[in-house]
């Protein structure tokens, strides 16, 4: 089943998208720059597969710091998470 989303309204939006180098925030990072968002993600072990001149990357972040993240975070207007801990 396909979901139709209008997510017009990210048009030139602040979104923090964490777990960007995944494979669910791969997608995520695609779908939001159809949408003019400017973004920022994060890389921790994998670099991007994904890239744009709308992304902005914060590399090796640690996302149980919490000043690592508040960095990550500061201006957004949204922040989605991707991120997962991988046994």
């Amino acid at each position: 089943m396909k979901i139709e989303t209008n997510l017009n309204f990210l048009k030139g939006k602040r979104i923090v998208v964490t777990g960007g180098s995944g494979f669910i925030g791969t997608h995520m990072l695609m779908k939001l720059v159809e949408t003019g968002a400017y973004i920022r993600t994060c890389t921790h072990k994998r670099e991007l597969q994904f890239t744009h001149k709308h992304i902005q990357v914060f590399h090796n972040v640690d996302l149980t710091d919490i000043r690592q993240c508040y960095n990550l975070v500061k201006d957004a207007d949204y922040v989605i998470n991707c991120a997962g801990e991988v046994a």
